[in-house]
């Protein structure tokens, strides 16, 4: 079905929008090059083809009306900046098969509510979910083992966030800013967690600010 009044995508696992015309991937085409899409007003959902295996740098960057991606199963690289600045994406699924998501993939999508990582991963990169305003929850993947630098930078919604025993180093300002965070779910004993590298600026995490004015949020032990 394609609506070209609003500019809705395809979903036959052809075509990727439709904007006055068809823009067509053919099949067996294995990447979104590198600023394919970037900056492009009129697209307002995206629906990739299983054959896609690679998302460029900046590919769908600045798309300010990008509401809805599916990604697919046997996508393996989400580059650098890939949804930046898509501003009114609602919701993504990261599949299983992702084993390289860069550094601001979802960096300035303010409109961003849910966000679900089924991948594994051993870290998850600089800024890659930071200033995602809307964000309220989420999940690190298990394998995780260090929360990079700014990863959930300013996410001034964020309540709770699930993290694995695996991850033993969280970066300079991973949760700088997440003054609403209330409750951290942890997947190890208090012991684990106490042994965790938590650099600064993270005072959710840990407490502190001025004369202890930043109340650390409450953190469950032994959670899956």
């Amino acid at each position: 079905m394609i609506e070209t009044k609003n500019k809705v995508i395809h979903t036959d696992g052809k075509i990727v929008y439709t904007n006055g015309r068809e823009e067509i991937l053919k099949y067996g085409e294995t990447e979104i090059a590198k600023r394919k899409y970037s900056g492009e007003k009129d697209i307002l959902s995206v629906v990739l083809p299983e054959s896609v295996m690679s998302i460029g740098e900046r590919a769908f960057h600045g798309c300010d009306n990008l509401e809805s991606v599916i990604l697919p199963d046997g996508l393996v690289e989400i580059g650098k900046s890939a949804f930046r600045l898509c501003g009114k994406l609602k919701s993504i699924i990261i599949p299983e098969t992702v084993e390289s998501l860069a550094p601001n993939a979802f960096d300035l999508c303010t409109g961003l509510e849910s966000a679900e990582i089924l991948c594994e991963l051993k870290a998850l990169r600089e800024n890659v979910f930071s200033n995602c305003a809307a964000l309220k929850s989420i999940k690190i993947p298990e394998g995780v083992r260090t929360v990079g630098w700014g990863a959930f930078y300013w996410c001034e919604s964020l309540e709770s966030i699930y993290i694995p025993r695996s991850v033993i180093k969280i970066e300079e300002k991973a949760f700088f800013k997440c003054d609403a965070l209330k409750e951290i779910n942890y997947g190890g004993e208090k012991s684990d967690w106490n042994a965790i590298s938590i650099e600064k600026d993270n005072k959710k995490l840990t407490g502190g600010g001025i004369f202890g004015s930043v109340k650390c949020a409450k953190i469950n032990f032994n959670c899956d």
